[in-house]
């Protein structure tokens, strides 16, 4: 295994509302389409044990947290997160 840097346009970290864009755009995912997976690590998350392999073989799309907007639960994009490309 190995990893890769993907460095994007600082106005996509700007505030909670432009990062969330960035993650919910097809041409982000489209700079992963040769890998399987994306992990996201940001400086506020925690990794106690490495389960990699144990989580990308339970075949999901996305593991990470979650937020509740007060009407629904929705998936999260800050932390952690584990998501098939």
């Amino acid at each position: 295994m190995y990893l890769s840097f993907l460095f994007c346009a600082k106005d996509y970290f700007k505030s909670t509302e432009t990062y969330s864009y960035l993650c919910e755009t097809a041409e982000f995912y489209k700079c992963f389409k040769k890998y399987d997976y994306l992990f996201i690590y940001q400086l506020d998350g925690w990794i106690f044990s490495n389960l990699l392999y144990y989580y990308i073989n339970l075949n999901v799309d996305y593991i990470g947290g979650l937020w509740n907007d007060g009407h629904k639960e929705s998936i999260g994009n800050g932390g952690v997160s584990l998501r098939r490309v």
